[in-house]
């Protein structure tokens, strides 16, 4: 189930321990990253070892700050036995969610660490009401949209209106793009071309905010606070 924020929690990427620790220092409620020796997609960073995971989220777990481990990549039948382990390994840990682009990870992560909260990646590329539903079927509970809905309110709320209330999932969205957005049209301003009534109005959005530069985390963290 959907954790409902009081306010937008502010993400940070950290690409190693000491960019972690910037990120803690400038006020960010959570951060991502990945691990070294593959399956995620931030291979130019330095990125965590797996012995390093117990350490640091001690750490983070101390300042009050989530962790997420980016597995976003697609993994092959021939890399199951180490996904599997790596899963374990970062559940074992103590993690706060994994970042999953791969159906068959999310499922796989299901059947190995079933407590460990699942995102789905802008990897994933959920841009419909359809597509939400499939994740959250898989145990997903927060879906990373791709920015070119950040723009559009309606095709957000959209994505988290599925006509029944459990299925709403959290969504990620770039601070860049949410403070330069240009505002979107009214619904009614919206082509409708199946003539169907319009859609009940959409529940409040529950937004998580990606900061994916480090000197956009204090602006955000002050844009959060003003809100």
């Amino acid at each position: 189930m959907a954790k409902v924020l009081e306010r937008p929690e502010l993400l940070a990427p950290a690409g190693d321990e000491e960019s972690l620790r910037a990120a803690v220092a400038a006020g960010a409620d959570a951060v991502y990253f990945g691990l070294r020796g593959g399956f995620n997609a931030r291979a130019r960073a330095d990125n965590f070892a797996a012995s390093d995971l117990p350490r640091i989220f001690d750490f983070l777990h101390q300042e009050g700050v989530q962790g997420f481990v980016t597995f976003n990549t697609l993994v092959f039948d021939r890399e199951l036995p180490v996904a599997e382990q790596a899963l374990a390994d970062i559940a074992r840990a103590g993690a706060d969610a994994i970042i999953v682009q791969d159906l068959g990870v999310a499922r796989l992560a299901r059947e190995v660490c079933p407590e460990l909260p699942l995102h789905a990646s802008t990897q994933m590329t959920i841009s419909s009401a359809e597509a939400a539903e499939i994740a959250r079927s898989l145990g997903v509970t927060r879906v990373v949209l791709p920015w070119l809905m950040v723009p559009s309110t309606r095709m957000i709320s959209g994505v988290l209106t599925l006509g029944r209330p459990h299925s709403a999932a959290l969504i990620s969205v770039p601070v860049c793009a949410v403070t330069t957005a240009p505002p979107a049209p009214p619904v009614a301003d919206l082509p409708n071309p199946t003539g169907a009534p319009p859609p009940p109005p959409p529940p409040p959005l529950r937004v998580a905010v990606a900061a994916f530069e480090l000197n956009c985390v204090p602006e955000a963290r002050n844009l959060i606070q003003n809100q």
